[in-house]
């Protein structure tokens, strides 16, 4: 038996009876405390709330299990396969019970495989704030055309934060995601991207972070960025040669607070581009490049 510290009085205390002989999970609370969810736990709900919940393999299997917390707070759910271990599956079916959950906001999936069914039982979590799909496994008969799928996620209308890993195709995705108005942070990599995405993205009003890596990225589409009004953080991939143009723009804008950016011109010598990271770090804007054979 789980339980969490004493509740303390106008608290919610949930209890939970749990298959005593599995484990379903682990819950984490905002504070940090880590409950395994077998047995019978006691949880304070009011004193912890939006729990973060990572199902066991038995709850993918049986989505079923997820009933014993259907009354609990969960706001953010993360399914990751262990390096090294058999690649977890996303069913289909798991994600439509996710759907059932009403403070559900953050979906974080690493490196578990995922077929056309689990992907448009994706497309229908409309309540998601957040969705990450980092170093994921595509079926074949979906791994070239998954964006096609994407662009009709209700969800694309009401995220913040998306994270995405070989999106195919991408640019149907980014059309869509031209009229979400509450973008602020988008992070591609290996997804190309065609030049009227790229300007797609500049337009985007909310956007606040950015990062493309592996996206086509060329020196004069990088320019274009700098541009993006409320943005404060940009990170550019190694296919992307940053060139003084850049640099000197990047120093001009205001709310700039984090550049990481691929290889510099080589044309920028050593003590010249000392100089950029001085001007940088006055300006109280975190400066990264990759070394150059030009670089000190």
């Amino acid at each position: 038996m789980v339980t969490a510290r004493a509740a303390e009085s106008g608290d919610k205390v949930e209890k939970l009876v749990l298959p005593a002989n599995l484990s379903l999970g682990t819950l984490t609370s905002k504070s940090g405390k880590v409950y395994e969810l077998q047995g019978t736990v006691l949880l304070s709900t009011e004193s912890e709330p939006g729990f973060s919940y990572s199902p066991s393999s038995a709850v993918l299997n049986d989505p079923k299990l997820l009933l014993s917390l259907e009354h609990l707070p969960l706001f953010s759910v993360r399914i990751a396969s262990e390096i090294g271990a058999k690649q977890l599956v996303l069913p289909a079916d798991f994600v439509e019970k996710l759907a059932g959950i009403k403070g559900l906001q953050k979906l974080d999936l690493w490196s578990v495989s995922i077929d056309r069914s689990a992907v448009k039982a994706l497309c229908g979590l409309s309540g998601l704030k957040s969705l990450s799909m980092v170093e994921c496994y595509f079926v074949d008969e979906i791994r070239n055309n998954w964006g096609l799928e994407m662009a009709k996620a209700k969800s694309l209308s009401s995220l913040e934060h998306l994270n995405l890993h070989y999106l195919l195709p991408a640019d149907p995705v980014i059309d869509a995601l031209a009229a979400a108005k509450s973008l602020q942070v988008l992070t591609l990599v290996d997804s190309p991207l065609s030049a009227g995405s790229f300007a797609k993205i500049v337009a985007m009003p909310n956007l606040t972070s950015l990062e493309l890596n592996n996206c086509g990225v060329d020196s004069a589409t990088s320019l274009t960025f700098l541009s993006i009004a409320k943005l404060q953080k940009l990170a550019l991939g190694p296919e992307c040669l940053i060139k003084a143009a850049f640099l000197d723009k990047a120093l001009q804008k205001r709310n700039l607070v984090n550049l990481f950016v691929g290889p510099i011109d080589p044309a920028i010598n050593g003590t010249r581009l000392r100089q950029y990271k001085t001007s940088f770090n006055d300006k109280q804007i975190f400066f990264r490049c990759e070394a150059t054979s030009a670089a000190p």
